[in-house]
């Protein structure tokens, strides 16, 4: 009887530790630049921090390899990250234009998404 009732709280213990990081997942941490920002004018400082961690000029791939190295996803000319924390999903998305592999401007938008 004391072995079933050990099992059973195992059990939920292993339930319980799964449920927490189904719903509150660690990874991925929020990117250095990002972390901390005012919630009335997220997209503003955000935008500011952005360019002064990667301030212009700059290659395209200086940018890239600088944002992946945060934790960004790029692809072309666009990076995102996304982090989920139920309910909501924290998304940033950062743009550029180039003239051949310079980039001549930055820009940035921060927001999230609730179910």
């Amino acid at each position: 009887m004391r072995r079933f009732a050990r099992f059973v709280a195992v059990c939920l213990v292993v339930i319980l530790v799964g449920a927490y990081l189904l719903l509150f997942p660690p990874f991925p941490r929020v990117p250095e630049f990002g972390r901390g920002l005012p919630s009335q004018t997220a997209t503003a400082a955000f935008q500011e921090r952005l360019r002064v961690a990667f301030p212009l000029p700059m290659t395209r791939n200086e940018i890239a390899s600088g944002l992946i190295a945060q934790g960004f996803d790029v692809s072309k000319d666009v990076a995102t990250f996304e982090k989920t924390r139920f309910p909501c999903t924290l998304i940033w998305r950062i743009w550029w234009e180039t003239e051949g592999e310079a980039v001549t401007d930055i820009s940035a938008m921060h927001g999230s998404r609730c179910l």
